[in-house]
């Protein structure tokens, strides 16, 4: 289904990334260690 849209992996993994990183920025460094994989 997402095989003819191939720019959409990377959109997502963008926008996955963006969340994560602002995930930690708002937990704080403190959180971190438990957020992190």
């Amino acid at each position: 289904m997402l095989a003819n849209l191939p720019h959409v992996e990377e959109v997502y993994g963008t926008l996955y990334r963006l969340a994560e990183e602002n995930a930690i920025r708002l937990r704080g460094p403190a959180d971190d260690g438990g957020y992190s994989r």
